[in-house]
């Protein structure tokens, strides 16, 4: 694992040192931190925490303004139907007026035209949740890779035990050995 500074990890994350420090004092954070002497250090790992915070809020965010588009295509649909029963109203009561024809036509085309933006509201939502749904995997995808990595360098760091032949030895030094045990 690589360690660096609390100022290299601030730039490399694109926060402040000061936020960087209130992060080090959390429990999930602790894994990454590193204290030699004086100086603090962080693994490079954490900086795949942080981009996952980064993303997981961004993901709340997007599905609380899909909400909020949500009720306003609600509060959109609910105002066409009081559209169109005004405008039923309407046509009953003066039917026979040029001006009440033109203003009927008017809200008729009113009335598409929002038609036409809730379609689009509706598919502009869809696809941010698309776009959610496919950070979320993309996320996945990378704790996976990440995982993957870790076994590889674990694998990587353990040392191979070297086991040396037993030696042979020659006719002579059996001899030798012979004569001198007598």
């Amino acid at each position: 694992m690589d360690y660096i500074t609390v100022k290299e990890f601030a730039e490399c994350a694109g926060i402040s040192k000061q936020a960087v420090y209130k992060k080090i004092k959390t429990p999930d954070f602790q894994k990454y931190v590193q204290k030699i002497g004086s100086v603090t250090l962080i693994s490079e790992l954490a900086l795949v925490e942080i981009g996952k915070l980064d993303i997981e809020s961004s993901i709340e965010n997007n599905q609380h303004k899909v909400e909020d588009i949500k009720h306003m295509v609600e509060n959109d649909k609910i105002t066409v139907e009081n559209s169109k029963q005004s405008i039923e109203h309407s046509k009953s009561t003066v039917e026979n007026s040029c001006i009440t024809c033109q203003l009927v036509e008017t809200l008729q085309k009113e009335n598409e035209y929002i038609k036409k933006q809730l379609e689009d509201i509706i598919q502009l939502s869809n696809k941010q949740l698309n776009q959610i749904e496919n950070l979320y995997s993309q996320l996945q995808d990378k704790d996976k890779l990440i995982d993957k990595l870790s076994i590889q360098i674990l694998n990587q760091t353990r040392l191979p035990v070297i086991v040396e032949p037993p030696k042979q030895t020659t006719l002579w030094q059996r001899l030798k050995w012979k004569f001198l045990k007598k």
